[in-house]
Parts: C-alpha cells; sequence; structure tokens
C-alpha cells in the first residue's frame, strides 16, 4: 500500500501554516538592516535569504539588491540550518514528526535543509521539499510587492 494517504490526508492540516511561514523567513529581516544601517540595497540583498540561491538572487536584482550577497545569505541560512537543526536543535526542542522537521527545514534552510532532512529520514525530505517549493514560490510572488512596503515601514 502506498504513503500517498499520508500525505493527502495531512495535505489539508499543515497547507494553511506553510503560507505564511513561506513569509515568516523573510519578513522580519529588513528590520536589522533598515535599523542599523538603513541601507534598502541591503535590505534588498538579505529579503530573500530563505529560498533556493537562483531564486534568491533572482528576486534580490528585481527588488534592487545585489545578488552576490544574496547568494551568501542564502549559503549562510542553509548551513546553520542543516548542522544546528539536524540533531540537536530538533532533540533539545522535542521535535520528532516527519511533517514538523521536514517543513521546518524546507522554509528555513531550503535546499541544504532538504538534502538533510532526505538523508534523515524520506518522509522528512519529502515534506521538506514540498516547503522548499511553496517557500520559493511565495517570495518570488511576494517578495517584489511588498518590499516598497517593507521599505516604508522601517525606514
Amino acid at each position: 500500500m502506498s504513503n500517498c494517504h499520508k500525505s493527502d490526508r495531512n495535505g489539508k492540516s499543515f497547507s494553511p501554516p506553510v503560507l505564511p511561514a513561506a513569509c515568516c523567513p523573510w519578513l522580519p529581516v529588513p528590520e536589522l538592516p533598515c535599523l542599523l544601517v538603513p541601507i534598502p540595497q541591503l535590505t534588498a540583498s538579505i529579503l530573500p535569504k530563505s529560498v533556493t540561491t537562483p531564486i534568491a538572487m533572482a528576486v534580490s536584482e528585481q527588488i534592487g539588491g545585489v545578488p552576490a550577497i544574496a547568494a551568501i545569505m542564502v549559503i549562510i541560512a542553509g548551513l546553520f540550518g542543516a548542522v544546528l537543526g539536524y540533531p540537536p536543535l530538533f532533540r533539545l526542542v522535542g521535535i520528532e514528526a516527519p511533517i514538523a522537521k521536514g517543513l521546518t527545514m524546507g522554509t528555513v534552510s531550503h535546499a541544504l535543509g532538504t538534502a538533510k532532512a532526505a538523508e534523515e529520514n524520506y518522509q522528512d525530505g519529502a515534506f521538506s521539499s514540498l516547503a522548499l517549493v511553496i517557500c520559493g514560490v511565495m517570495t518570488s510572488i511576494l517578495a517584489p510587492a511588498l518590499f516598497p512596503l517593507i521599505l516604508k515601514i522601517f525606514s
């Protein structure tokens, strides 16, 4: 028997949290550069850090950032998530469910986190892949639309 019924059954329960979670990794980020060094170009470079490198570079360039800085931020976020998320952080806070681990890694640590999740457990990897794709799509759509608003709020 296939494991597809698990995803279908869980699909309704995790779809609503994944959409806001796709935005959460980049919504608070503009605060720091805007408050410390109010340079819109730096903010635009850091904003798309929680998606894959090609998407982050394209979004960063589209909103006026430096793609190279965006790429570095993506790599740093991915490394932190892959190294600290599995297994230390999950053990520390008691997260054991594959859906929770996978969605967390895919949302926050993108491709590096997804690779680590897939290495640990195929279900973690599947949910992480799903979150990675949703975050990429949502960031590609929302970041260019919301960036001017973010600059107005925090500048």
